[in-house]
């Protein structure tokens, strides 16, 4: 917060978020005949109330084209050093005044100048142990109760309030202060004056961010088309051994290669030449967006049974450290990010006992499905494996596994499942001891394994292309090796 209002943003984060903002909206408008009918209520009843004009979406979207067209770095700059000094310099409003008024001082500043805090809200442990782990929170508002307090627009309703229930619950509160800190814990005792030094310390000096440059592509085209040219990836039969469709497919008519939509489930399969199955569902139920799935079979449960460099935890802990690590090929974490963000791709990488898998959210129009393809390709196929990524990843799950006596419900399942399952820790929590023996090339060459592309399959439902679809995934995924 204290950067942002400090340095501003750079010409490169206005233009990706003036381009993710012109996408987002260019979705909006497609989805107009999707929105709920409550949602949309809302909408025209906020804008009467502000005084707004109501359009159509596809209106909206045509006059924030307009709009996008004059926004100014300089003055976004000066919109931010206003507005959020009142998380960036709390305590010192009386100098962020001075410095707004000092000569030449104009043009940083937008009307009304610098925002202050009226109040200051922490949530913080009644005591934690002696590592400094949280072992329990300060009591709160039930979530059936907060549920209960909000209106269709999700704002409190003064009129479902009930004080005589809040004053109870606050006295809770002080009780729960009152009781000491069980063994191994020490109280969490903060004042209000110390949240407010912490948050006014001058030591807190970020430094502006360098300016980062957006890729328009992961994959360079001609790269890719070369790769077709060579590999000539295609499709093949559904049914028998990869060896045999492959032997069969230059004999067969098209058809027998790509057969028709299923009508009863309306999903259409395909297999690629090396191996891939694909399966893809047309669906407007989310107009202009959709979803990959890429899942490769084995999970956790496909662990070794002994510790060691590649043994219990090695699929879990290799899963993670390709999630924080995010570089792919010779793109940093951050041009990777800035490129998922301009282009609304999101993803998101998990394992669980029994595969592997990676799902990309994708917006459908200006190029939203080939960016997904990009972002799937260069993750799976060349992604880098870093230390530091690998020792982030490994000392999370130690934590975890750490804390599993600290919670009751975690404790009893450990339990359960050591009583079921023995000495196989593959499906549990892996023991710290264990999890320090993984090494970085040790998970990976277990992670590798499960990509294969025999191993694979990739579901994809949403309102694309079909056309579109089908030459990607020969261009991306049909020339995985």
């Amino acid at each position: 917060m204290r950067r942002l209002q400090r340095f501003g943003l750079t010409a490169s984060e206005l233009e990706r978020y003036n381009m993710a903002m012109m996408r987002d909206s260019a979705q909006l408008a497609e989805q107009a005949n999707s929105i709920s009918s409550i949602n949309s209520l809302d909408f025209v009843m906020e804008s009467l109330a502000l005084g707004n004009t109501v359009m159509r979406h596809g209106e909206a979207h045509e006059a924030m084209q307009l709009v996008a067209k004059s926004i100014r770095l300089d003055e976004v700059n000066a919109l931010a050093a206003s507005m959020l000094t009142f998380a960036s310099d709390v305590g010192r409003e009386a100098d962020m005044l001075e410095m707004a008024a000092a000569p030449g001082q104009e043009e940083q500043w937008a009307g009304p100048g610098p925002t202050r805090a009226t109040s200051v809200v922490a949530c913080i442990p009644a005591y934690v142990s002696a590592g400094g782990d949280a072992v329990s929170v300060g009591g709160g508002m039930a979530a059936d109760h907060a549920r209960g307090l909000t209106g269709a627009s999700g704002h409190i309703d003064a009129d479902a309030i009930n004080l005589e229930e809040l004053e109870a619950q606050g006295s809770q509160v002080d009780k729960l202060q009152d009781m000491e800190a069980p063994e191994g814990a020490i109280s969490f005792d903060v004042s209000g004056d110390d949240i407010l030094d912490a948050l006014a310390s001058p030591e807190i000096d970020p430094e502006p961010l360098p300016d980062i440059e957006l890729p328009s592509h992961l994959m360079d085209p001609a790269e890719i088309d070369a790769a077709v040219q060579a590999l000539h990836p295609r499709f093949i039969p559904l049914e028998g051994s990869l060896d045999d469709a492959l032997s069969r497919a230059d004999s067969l008519p098209p058809a027998a290669c790509c057969p028709p939509v299923n009508e009863d489930t309306g999903i259409t399969q395909r297999r690629l030449s090396n191996g891939i199955r694909v399966n893809y569902r047309h669906t407007d139920n989310e107009p202009k967006a959709g979803l990959l799935r890429i899942v490769a079979a084995g999970g956790r449960a496909s662990e070794s049974t002994d510790p060691g460099p590649g043994g219990v935890g090695a699929v879990g802990v290799g899963t993670r450290t390709l999630s924080e690590g995010g570089a792919v090929a010779d793109f940093s974490r951050e041009q990777v990010e800035a490129f998922c963000i301009a282009n609304l791709v999101q993803s998101v990488m998990d394992s669980n006992d029994e595969f592997f898998v990676m799902d990309v959210h994708f917006a459908a129009t200006n190029g939203g499905l080939r960016c997904a393809f990009e972002l799937l390709h260069q993750v799976l196929q060349h992604p880098r494996w870093e230390q530091q990524a690998f020792e982030r990843s490994k000392l999370a799950f130690i934590n975890s596994g750490q804390s599993v006596g600290k919670s009751l419900e975690r404790a009893s399942s450990s339990k359960i499942m050591g009583a079921m399952l023995g000495p196989d820790m593959r499906l549990g929590d892996p023991a710290p001891e264990y999890l320090e023996q993984l090494t970085l090339d040790g998970v990976r060459n277990v992670l590798e394994r499960q990509l294969h592309p025999t191993n694979l399959e990739l579901n994809v439902a949403g309102d694309f292309d079909q056309q579109e679809l089908e030459e990607l995934v020969l261009k991306y995924v049909g020339k995985w090796a």
